[in-house]
């Protein structure tokens, strides 16, 4: 199966956000972007899967706006734990967590969702991060790695043609772990390699060669970004603090030095994305990109505060709150349009025959 280079960023109506602008579809085709990045909530009131919630209406017409703009959806199915606006908060329908029922029934749920979103939907990453906590919801890693290929399942028998993959929070221990466990031959034949990297841009090559030590799928990066706001802490403090969590985001108001001398400006952003552009650039095996995320929100979905005072959920946007352009937008646009016209790597094989 080949397919041609994925181009996307992260934007959806998240109302715990309280978001005041709406998307610009066309201003995200005019930066290269080909593919809207979406987690789809819950769609049922109940197990029956009969009744659709009032929330997934709102929803489906959302994405029938970016149908009708020329885009496509990468869409990612429900996940146990994390915000109910993007999928989070997905229910023990069908038995309890990780049971045979249990999974069996989101298989099913993928299948409907995928089936229902056949039209604009090409591209599907099962699940969210389910290596974190936050996404898990209390899954181990062996009910996680069970519930991916699950969804996979349901999305292949949904559409066959539909590119299908999973991601990770970072390249710990954990993450290695799933990975390889998911990707061994005898399991689910994946059509690419997710993954989720907020790190300095020259680290990558040392995290796609680990993926490659696994796999010789194509790897599609379904998450980078850098913050536009917020202190970052000096190294005595980064250092004393050791891991630092999404939530402690929230505690200092800022991030970690972990990139140098740069700090959490708009400047620094655009550089970050540069930077990590060429990086994608000079890998043959990046199939795709996505940022995370389009746009800025008012309200930081973590703690509720305003994200002028908490930046940690809500300053990450190719543009602000209301829609204009940061300086990282004409670096996207600028690495989607060499992204696009490579040589190497524009078309990668993926499905095993």
């Amino acid at each position: 199966m080949t397919f041609p280079m994925l181009i996307g960023v992260a934007a959806q109506h998240r109302p715990t956000e309280r978001p005041t602008t709406p998307f610009n579809y066309d201003r995200m085709r005019d930066a290269g972007v080909t593919h809207v990045r979406l987690g789809f909530r819950v769609p049922f009131t109940d197990e029956s899967m009969t009744t659709t919630t009032p929330e997934f209406q709102l929803q489906e017409r959302e994405i029938d706006q970016i149908a009708a703009s020329g885009l496509k959806v990468m869409g990612y199915t429900p996940h146990p734990g994390g915000d109910p606006d993007i999928g989070g908060g997905y229910p023990e329908w069908g038995g309890s967590l990780g049971s045979a029922g249990y999974l069996a029934h989101y298989g099913a749920v993928s299948e409907w969702l995928v089936d229902r979103f056949r039209d604009v939907a090409d591209a599907w990453q099962i699940s969210n991060e389910l290596n974190a906590d936050l996404f898990a919801g209390g899954m181990t890693p062996d009910q996680g790695i069970a519930y991916l290929e699950h969804g996979a399942e349901g999305v292949r028998r949904a559409n066959p043609d539909a590119l299908i993959g999973f991601n990770m929070a970072g390249f710990g221990d954990t993450a290695m772990a799933m990975y390889r466990r998911l990707l061994d031959p005898g399991g689910f034949d994946w059509d690419y390699i997710g993954c989720d990297g907020y790190m300095r841009p020259d680290l990558w090559p040392e995290m796609f060669d680990r993926l490659k030590a696994i796999s010789d799928k194509p790897i599609i990066v379904q998450e980078f970004g850098w913050a536009s706001a917020g202190i970052t802490l000096t190294e005595e403090q980064t250092r004393s603090i050791g891991r630092f969590s999404a939530r402690l985001r929230c505690e200092y108001l800022g991030w970690p030095r972990d990139w140098g001398d740069h700090e959490h400006t708009p400047e620094d952003q655009a550089v970050y994305v540069a930077e990590c552009m060429e990086q994608f650039l000079n890998e043959p095996r990046v199939a795709g990109v996505l940022f995370w995320r389009w746009d800025d929100a008012p309200v930081c979905w973590l703690c509720g505060r305003p994200s002028s005072t908490c930046p940690g959920t809500g300053r990450w946007g190719l543009v602000d709150e209301q829609g204009q352009q940061k300086p990282s937008l004409d670096a996207f646009a600028e690495g989607a349009n060499r992204l696009r016209s490579r040589a190497p790597g524009k078309e990668v094989d993926s499905r095993s025959t």
